[in-house]
């Protein structure tokens, strides 16, 4: 596999306020900048007629880093939230990691 894209893993700090336990995203931290290979998996309009939003996925492989379900990656400088835990596989030759990542736009 060839690395050509770069995928930057941020996390949020855990807070507890008045609504209760949730990740404050006013200031994440970089995790980490790893290379990593950037596929489409799907695009989708809102079903809302008083919206024009849509929602893109993508499939995000990289050797195995540090990245939780709780995380956002930016690749080429749009936001997507990580979707459920990435997966770990090891081939012959070396392991990967699937991140499914998604963004809303309006």
């Amino acid at each position: 596999m060839q690395f050509n894209d770069v995928v930057d893993v941020f996390r949020a700090e855990l807070v507890t306020d008045a609504f209760g336990s949730h990740r404050s995203w006013d200031s994440p931290r970089r995790i980490a900048s790893v290379p990593a290979i950037v596929l489409p998996s799907s695009s989708t309009e809102a079903n809302d007629p008083d919206r024009e939003a849509y929602e893109v996925t993508v499939n995000v492989y990289v050797r195995p880093a540090d990245v939780k379900h709780t995380d956002r990656v930016r690749i080429s400088g749009a936001w997507y939230e990580v979707q459920g835990p990435p997966i770990t596989w090891r081939g012959r030759t070396a392991s990967y990691m699937r991140i499914t990542a998604r963004r809303i736009d309006a």
